[in-house]
C-alpha cells in the first residue's frame, strides 16, 4: 500500500489551532542535499509530524524515518542504512524569541506564513545520516582484501637483504672524494 505524499507546504499556525496530526512521506529525489549521499532516490522517507500551541509557542513534534542506499566506504558497494530523527521544535519570527525558549525545543525561523515541510525533512535527515557509511564485518566484501597477512622473520631478513643489495651500487659520486683528496 503506497503512503500519501506529505504536503510540501504548510501553514504551521492554522495546523497548530486545529492540533493536526500528518503522517505522509517525502520522496528522497525532491531532497537536492541529498543526492550526493544517496545510491537510489527512489526511497521514501516516511513523516509523522504534530501541530500544537505549546506555552505560547506553536511547536512542531514527531518523527521522520526510513531507509536509504549509500555507498559503503569500506568495499565501496551499496549499503542498506536505517535513519530516523526526533523532530522537537517551536516556530519563531525573531530571533529575540530564541532566547526564552523552552530547551526542549529547537527554534524553526518562519519568516512566512508556510513552511516547506520537504526542506524541514531534509535537513533533520542530513543532521541523522551517518558520517561514514559502511556494511556490518560480516557482510563487507572488504574483508576478503584486509585480511591480516603473516610475517616472518625470514621474510624481514629477505626484504633487508634485498634493501643491501640495492645500496651496494656504484655512488655517482665517488669521482668526487678522489678529486678532493688530490688537490
Amino acid at each position: 500500500m503506497s503512503k500519501l505524499l506529505l504536503p510540501r507546504f504548510v501553514s504551521p499556525r492554522k495546523l497548530a489551532q486545529q492540533g493536526a496530526c500528518i503522517e505522509g512521506v517525502v520522496p528522497v529525489s525532491s531532497m537536492q542535499h541529498m543526492e550526493d549521499l544517496v545510491v537510489d532516490q527512489t526511497e521514501e522517507i516516511n513523516v509523522n509530524l504534530k501541530f500544537m500551541i505549546d506555552g505560547g509557542y506553536v511547536t512542531v513534534t514527531g518523527k521522520l524515518f526510513g531507509t536509504v542506499l549509500m555507498e559503503c566506504q569500506r568495499c565501496m558497494d551499496t549499503t542498506s542504512v536505517d535513519i530516523s530523527a526526533n523532530i522537537s521544535l517551536a516556530c519563531l519570527h525573531a530571533d529575540q524569541q530564541v532566547k526564552s525558549l523552552p530547551p526542549q525545543f529547537e527554534p524553526l525561523m518562519v519568516t512566512d506564513e508556510k513552511v516547506d515541510l520537504y526542506a524541514l525533512a531534509e535537513e533533520e535527515l542530513l543532521l541523522s545520516l551517518p558520517i561514514v557509511a559502511y556494511h556490518n564485518n560480516d557482510k563487507c566484501n572488504a574483508n576478503e582484501y584486509s585480511k591480516p597477512v603473516m610475517v616472518t622473520i625470514d621474510d624481514l631478513r629477505k626484504d633487508k637483504n634485498a634493501n643491501e643489495q640495492t645500496q651496494e651500487k656504484e655512488n655517482p659520486f665517488s669521482v668526487l672524494t678522489h678529486l678532493k683528496l688530490n688537490p
